[in-house]
């Protein structure tokens, strides 16, 4: 059973992790993709796994790559006996505002969600994507879109507790954001570290963010791609390319060769969602 929401921008609990890994790895054939590593970390394989799934058998059309723990991709994984989610957590409060930490990203961080509209990016890119992700579609694959804008105040967010929780600035040290109630200090090193930590794993953010990121520009993409057999698909300029074998998903070095013939670049193999003008 589910005690809580796995996948993105989720509860992500090791245990219903692993539960999740373990359903998801019965499917393996029809979803097309490796098996997963039964680890209880809620990592981008995962969650390309649950898009798949929600895609293939919901016939979800735009895979939100989420279980909640009483809805249609639960039941669908035989999940049956659903415990209630556990409460939220407050977030703790000082004189000074509220201290940092998972309580403290599950109560403010949908105020500056991402948008994961592609009408939001900006122009030439915007009609350069819309045509990527046509061709993607016409040739059978599976576009799940989970970011394209991001606010200044949600990267600088992200930026902070990566650089707290790898030590590469002290929590007493670290800007404020204005409009922004929130405490990186917590008076212990360690905690402050943990606490940023906390949000590091909710944010899923796998590299050090960047504040001159193309999202902030919206020139940038996250879009987790999938496809069962051999892919077809129509470049830029016209010609056909076969897809053959694995892997059958965004890190797929050929389909970034097609990629770049419409100006969607794709470069940094350690964030496989991530497409832009530059690849960065």
């Amino acid at each position: 059973m589910l005690t809580g929401s796995v996948g993105l921008m989720a509860d992500n609990r090791a245990p219903d992790v692993r539960a999740v890994q373990r359903a998801l790895n019965r499917h393996v054939a029809k979803l097309g993709l490796s098996l997963l590593i039964e680890d209880g970390r809620c990592g981008a394989k995962t969650i390309d796994s649950i898009r798949s799934f929600q895609g293939i058998a919901l016939r979800a059309v735009r895979p939100d790559g989420l279980i909640a723990p009483h809805g249609p991709t639960a039941r669908a994984l035989g999940f049956l006996a659903i415990a209630a989610p556990a409460p939220t957590a407050i977030p703790a409060t000082t004189s000074r505002g509220t201290l940092s930490g998972s309580a403290w990203w599950r109560a403010n961080q949908a105020r500056w969600q991402n948008e994961n509209r592609v009408s939001m990016l900006s122009e030439p890119f915007k009609s350069n994507v819309t045509k990527f992700i046509a061709a993607l579609e016409a040739a059978g694959a599976r576009v799940a879109v989970s970011a394209t804008t991001r606010s200044l105040i949600r990267a600088k967010l992200m930026r902070y507790s990566w650089d707290i929780a790898k030590g590469i600035v002290q929590p007493n040290a670290t800007p404020a954001i204005p409009g922004v109630d929130i405490i990186w200090d917590h008076g212990n090193l360690a905690r402050s570290k943990e606490a940023a930590s906390e949000m590091v794993a909710l944010f899923q953010i796998v590299k050090q963010p960047s504040l001159q990121s193309n999202h902030l520009a919206g020139n940038a993409i996250d879009m987790t791609i999938s496809w069962t057999g051999d892919m077809t698909i129509v470049s830029a300029d016209q010609k056909t390319k076969t897809l053959i074998g694995s892997p059958r998903n965004g890190t797929n070095a050929k389909l970034h060769v097609v990629g770049a013939t419409y100006a969607v670049l794709h470069k940094l193999p350690d964030d496989p969602p991530h497409w832009s003008t530059t690849g960065r």
